[in-house]
């Protein structure tokens, strides 16, 4: 069986072709299309060595649409004979209704569609690419969707409610947190590499454009980060992190509109805003002034907190994880991270975390320190084989 996953950003679309037949599925090819916000669309094309494809980048203007590219991605399928049996959507918000991958028809389309408000950087792109999937595919070929938000669902109410009216409660206002097919993935890696992890009180800290921390013991989640959207938690490139609601009053009361409040919330806020420079954490390194300084040194407070937060969650730390691009590939941020958590134990190796191994963490830590790509993509094929 052949799936095809696809994993839509802010700017940018992820599409991975597998070949599920073994127990870990094969990756036969990764399209990138990237800067679908910007002046120029590039579309990347990325194959292992038995595929037919031939590995290709190629520039498009702006202006190309969306509908264009994917049936451009289809015809490239096609004429390499690796047309999918299934397609798997990330969907980053499934909202009360929706805990595990379900095949799209009407109905969920629609629900879905309702549930925009709370994710609209990810989930109307998300589903306009399955809008216009829907008229490119066979009528023989099904499209799913798998969604972050349930790793989640399986936490006492206590943790997940707010202590609101419960007219409110009724609407479905509560805490749902997200990066759920992430820590699925990352936490499946941890304990295959180390089975013994699965009794293990583990932290996985996601740190990507969007930014959350999950405590997880023996395949749970026991505590999150992110609550009622993705707007909760650390500061995020473009989004502000946890905010007193009492800002929200004033500005509402300074005449702001519901729109003007998403736009700045979600898009015009984070450490985009703080330092000035945009939302690519690099570049803070490279400017280093005050502002990218204080951009840097918010966001390293921000997550120290809340990986301090889930501490009581889980009675202890034993394993701290590294997770998303920025846990991947930024040795100075883990190693921020590590030294404001030395009060607990944590010693980073200098040497091992400079070079991203696995095993981050000095002979003398308290805690073990690991460094795990995500691959959400697996996740998802994985539900819907």
């Amino acid at each position: 069986m052949e799936i095809l996953a696809l994993n839509v950003g802010s700017s940018s679309l992820k599409i991975s072709l597998y070949r599920s037949y073994d127990e870990v599925p094969e990756r036969l090819v990764k399209i990138t299309i990237n800067g679908l916000n910007n002046s120029s669309i590039q579309l990347k094309t990325e194959v292992n060595s038995e595929c037919l494809l031939q590995p290709q980048v190629t520039t498009f203007p702006e202006s190309t649409p969306l509908k264009q590219l994917l049936t451009l991605v289809w015809q490239q399928l096609t004429q390499a004979d690796l047309l999918p049996d299934r397609l798997v959507h990330r969907i980053v918000h499934g909202g009360e209704k929706y805990f595990q991958a379900v095949k799209i028809d009407n109905q969920v389309f629609s629900d879905l569609t309702e549930l925009s408000v709370l994710a609209p950087l990810h989930q109307p792109p998300a589903l306009e690419v399955i809008r216009l999937f829907q008229g490119i595919l066979p009528k023989d070929i099904d499209q799913y969707a798998c969604f972050d938000t349930a790793f989640h669902q399986n936490m006492p109410s206590y943790k997940t409610i707010y202590a609101l009216p419960e007219s409110i409660r009724a609407q479905g206002i509560r805490r749902y947190g997200f990066h759920g097919l992430s820590y699925q993935h990352v936490y499946k890696q941890l304990c295959d590499k180390q089975p013994e992890q699965f009794n293990q009180r583990v932290i996985i800290a996601h740190l990507g454009s969007g930014v959350s921390v999950c405590a997880i013991h023996q395949g749970q989640s026991q505590d999150f980060s992110m609550g009622f959207s993705a707007l909760e938690g650390p500061v995020m490139s473009t989004r502000a992190g946890r905010l007193d609601a009492g800002i929200i009053l004033k500005l509402l009361t300074d005449g702001y509109s519901a729109n003007q409040l998403e736009k700045m919330l979600f898009k015009d806020s984070g450490w985009s805003a703080l330092s000035g420079i945009g939302a690519d954490i690099n570049s803070l390194f490279e400017v280093d002034n005050e502002r990218c300084r204080l951009a840097i040194d918010h966001f390293i407070f921000q997550v120290v907190r809340e990986i301090a937060a889930l501490l009581p969650a889980l009675n202890g730390l034993d394993t701290l994880v590294f997770t998303g691009g920025i846990g991947e590939n930024i040795p100075q941020i883990r190693d921020k991270i590590c030294n404001k958590l030395k009060w607990f134990g944590v010693v980073v190796d200098q040497d091992s975390n400079k070079t991203g191994q696995y095993d981050i963490a000095a002979t003398n830590s308290k805690v073990q320190l690991k460094v795990i790509k995500c691959n959400e993509a697996l996740s998802m094929v994985q539900q819907v084989t």
